[in-house]
């Protein structure tokens, strides 16, 4: 505690930039030593007998087994860090040539939560990272796009924008609709974006629509509010901007919303015929009051859900789900071979390329491929300390939240708290993209993708 009453103390001395970014230093340094604490509380925990109403057994009973091709591969070292810039990344978002990075967190402030709403570009072929700029915006709620058409949200001088940019034409798209849905979007307490059938939708904290060809179309009205005082049990409701563009499935709306002191998320799914919110853990029965948390989900090619969670702080598990029935690939960041043996395999977010899957961990790359997962490279040097001339010293852990596939064996890895890596799987290299001062960072306006 006295660590944060002194890095409060100068906070004041700084400007607003200064202060907000160091607020969010002090927010990781108080998650680091919290990770430490609950370590221990862990190992005691772990120690004692299984409690009645832990979910352990059912998870145990769910595990499957896979081919695990246990060899020797390259390990690569992650080069040392030099800055901690703000740079989470969420998700990849392709665009043209390159990607959109969704940066979105939230870290406590003094009696508020501040959001940091950045969003990047990141172009492959001269590697370069730019931060997205619209002018005179406060906040960038969320960015999409299908078919080279752009959508986002925005606030603009205090007001809600909502637009689409195609072919360097700009549309307003509030002023396609009714007064009456235009003020409920203007004054929602946030708004996100997603793509449905090619067609845009959009989520606030009581309603969803969607712009169809035939002007708007009301999908539901519903209150997370009420989700989380009357079902979940919050004395208030904690209902923020959603950290990852919506995906739409089954005629549900899957979204996260961050946990605040976390970075993780909770996974909640809309349904639109009725108007009703689950939270994942809920909707599977795995109830018990172990802390779980939300990395990142996807939709396989079989239609089943698969998601990349924690039970307990850095205990991970992987979870296939499809209507009633329930996979676990991972528990406890380990995998069970077919010889029954268990091999650790903490993966933290999974790329989906169909008929192949790659699974991203603190400790490398793997390949899934049918029930078969084979190592690809491992990672070195995950855990560092960056010496900050301002800060002091920052600790720095690497754990992959996002991944996409640049070109054959060339991969882009974002982390959960910082960090942007190329990895080379040709030329065996691993190359950081994002370890530049938050300030030199250059920019690039919306309308210039």
């Amino acid at each position: 505690m006295a660590i944060l009453i002194l890095l409060n103390q100068y906070a004041g001395t700084c400007g607003m930039q200064g202060a907000k970014l160091l607020n969010m230093y002090k927010f990781k340094i108080l998650y680091l030593i919290l990770l430490a604490l609950f370590s221990a509380v862990i190992s005691f925990a772990q120690a004692e007998n299984e409690e009645e109403n832990s979910d352990e057994p059912k998870i145990l009973r769910a595990q499957k087994s896979f081919n695990y091709i246990n060899r020797s591969v390259k390990k690569l070292k992650i080069p040392n860090r030099k800055h901690d810039t703000p740079f989470y990344c969420n998700e990849f978002i392709p665009f043209k040539n390159g990607f959109i990075i969704n940066s979105i967190a939230t870290f406590p402030a003094v009696n508020t939560t501040d959001v940091i709403s950045d969003s990047y570009y990141f172009n492959p072929a001269d590697r370069s990272l730019k931060r997205i700029l619209v002018q005179k915006t406060d906040t960038i709620e969320s960015i999409n796009c299908s078919n080279n058409t752009l959508y986002y949200s925005i606030i603009k001088n205090g007001k809600r924008v909502l637009g689409q940019l195609k072919d360097q034409h700009y549309e307003n798209l509030l002023e396609s609709i009714a007064p009456g849905i235009r003020h409920q979007i203007d004054t929602a307490k946030w708004i996100k974006l997603g793509i449905d059938q090619e067609q845009l939708v959009v989520l606030g904290p009581d309603f969803a629509g969607k712009f169809t060809p035939n002007g708007w179309v009301q999908l539901t009205s519903y209150s997370i509010d009420d989700f989380y005082t009357n079902k979940l049990g919050y004395r208030r409701s904690i209902s923020m901007l959603p950290s990852k563009n919506l995906v739409i499935n089954n005629n549900t709306i899957y979204f996260l919303q961050e946990i605040i002191e976390q970075r993780a998320c909770m996974l909640l799914m809309l349904n639109l015929e009725n108007g009703t919110i689950q939270e994942y853990f809920s909707s599977i029965d795995l109830t018990d009051k172990y802390f779980k948390q939300i990395n990142d989900f996807t939709f396989l090619e079989d239609g089943s859900l698969l998601v990349t969670a924690s039970r307990l702080i850095q205990r991970y598990l992987v979870i296939n789900t499809k209507e009633n029935n329930i996979a676990v690939w991972i528990y406890k960041n380990g995998i069970r071979g077919m010889d029954g043996l268990r091999a650790n395999l903490p993966v933290t977010t999974v790329l989906n390329l169909g008929d192949s899957l790659f699974l991203a961990s603190p400790k490398g790359l793997y390949a899934k491929k049918d029930n078969t997962v084979t190592p690809l490279v491992y990672f070195d040097n995950v855990h560092q300390t960056i010496k900050d001339k301002k800060i002091g010293a920052i600790d720095y852990l690497f754990e992959p939240r996002s991944i996409q596939k640049t070109a054959d064996n060339n991969f882009i890895i974002g982390g959960l708290w910082g960090g942007l890596y190329q990895v080379d799987l040709i030329k065996n290299k691993i190359t950081c993209l994002d370890d530049i001062a938050y300030d030199k960072i250059k920019t690039i306006e919306l309308n210039e993708l």
